[in-house]
């Protein structure tokens, strides 16, 4: 019998056929909003309904696999891995279900099916960084410390977001450095910046230079400021020599000038430099009544000084004006600088103090200069103590005790410098 619309046979079904097919497709729209919404649902039963009315959907068993493994109020491990093996057994190539059900195995102890369905995973995404990364932290929760760092190094070359927790992570599993940088962290500036930021508060001073080393070798610019942090706890820890290898390889590699050139061991004595605010060049912390900056109108020599305005608003204590200065124990130096007044106002006015900021180190203080003074010389002689590696050049003015000093005017600083005065005893490193 041929099919024709001219049959009216046919023109009779037509309308019973198309109201069957609108029904179905009702039926399976009505059927998968109403999951949709019971999958949406905070209450966990609406989950189970929703997943029973649509069976075949397997987010939907992932989703119970994940509620009875990860809630700790509704924990149970043996119905979280039978969702979770339905789920699989409907998408058996997802890999988020295979690592949730790799997950649950190693919950409830089943460590050898645990591994057996991680690598599952991995063999149906290979290039999956998560997989990678869920295998690699089981394995070193199992203490395979080799064979977890190669998963977790494929998983960053994927994923370089979980680099920082990957150093942590593994940095608690093994501190031998070279290990970490060869066998975890992908080859890149990137990476070792955030070991170093891990490093170094964690005070691990050695495996932070190994770091450094890695990126001074790589070649690429730095900014300076990137340097701060490490040499401060070098300088902490009184690893000078460090400090400064590290300092000039920083200079070196951000193109940053070192000031000039002489036998002082002060950086910049003669501010022809920008202040760096880190390492051994000048730091300037602002302090309310009072404004620093360069001044190129008063030089002592060259074109710049620095200007210190006192406002008349405060008795300012200040000592905003410093710079650590690299030196050798039981060495004499020789601290000179010139100094510069107009109309400072109080009777203690600023000065040049040099200090050893070890606990209970000496100091040493230039005079008080006040009113409107030219260019003055101020002079010390002095010698470092038995442990003394550092010392500190500083501009300061003690506040007045009884608090009634308010200062104004303004001090211009110019060529500092401190030598030793028995010839090569305390060249820079």
């Amino acid at each position: 019998m041929s099919w024709s619309l001219s049959n009216p046979l046919w023109r009779s079904l037509l309308p019973l056929a198309t109201l069957a097919v609108a029904a179905v497709l009702c039926w399976e729209g009505g059927k998968h909003a109403l999951a949709a919404h019971w999958g949406e649902s905070p209450q966990a039963s609406d989950w189970l309904r929703a997943a029973n009315l649509e069976p075949t959907n397997a987010e939907r068993w992932q989703k119970l696999g994940r509620y009875r493994q990860l809630d700790f109020e509704n924990t149970d491990l043996n119905l979280a891995l039978t969702y979770y093996r339905h789920a699989a057994a409907l998408d058996p190539r997802s890999p988020y279900i295979l690592i949730d059900l790799a997950g649950t195995y190693d919950m409830a102890g089943d460590t050898a099916q645990a591994e057996a369905t991680y690598q599952a995973a991995e063999r149906a995404h290979p290039i999956s960084g998560e997989v990678a990364w869920r295998y690699g932290n089981f394995l070193l929760s199992q203490g395979r410390v080799d064979e977890a760092f190669a998963e977790i190094h494929r998983a960053l070359l994927v994923q370089p977001a979980l680099v920082n927790l990957a150093i942590s992570r593994c940095w608690h599993s093994s501190t031998d450095i070279h290990l970490l940088l060869d066998s975890v962290l992908p080859n890149t500036d990137d990476a070792d910046w955030q070991a170093l930021a891990y490093l170094v508060p964690a005070r691990e001073a050695d495996a932070s230079l190994v770091v450094w080393a890695a990126l001074k070798n790589r070649g690429n610019p730095i900014d300076l400021s990137q340097s701060f942090p490490l040499l401060d706890l070098l300088i902490q820890q009184n690893r000078v020599d460090d400090a400064w290898r590290v300092w000039q390889d920083a200079l070196k590699a951000s193109g940053t000038p070192a000031g000039a050139a002489s036998d002082s061991l002060v950086t910049d004595g003669g501010f022809e430099t920008d202040f760096t605010n880190g390492g051994f060049g000048w730091r300037y912390t602002p302090q309310p009544g009072v404004i620093v900056a360069i001044d190129t109108s008063r030089p002592h020599t060259g074109v710049r000084s620095v200007a210190i305005d006192f406002d008349g608003t405060a008795n300012v204590d200040f000592d905003g004006l410093w710079e650590y200065v690299p030196v050798h124990p039981n060495t004499h130096y020789h601290f000179s600088g010139f100094i510069q007044m107009d109309e400072i106002t109080s009777d203690s006015g600023p000065r040049f103090e040099i200090l050893d900021p070890a606990p209970g180190g000496q100091s040493w203080t230039t005079e008080s200069l006040t009113g409107t003074q030219p260019w003055t010389p101020e002079d010390l002689d002095l010698q470092t103590g038995p442990q003394t590696h550092i010392l500190t050049v500083r501009v300061i003015r003690p506040a007045r005790a009884d608090f009634g000093g308010k200062i104004d005017g303004t001090a211009w600083v110019d060529d500092l410098s401190l030598v030793p005065t028995a010839p090569g005893a305390g060249d820079k490193r």
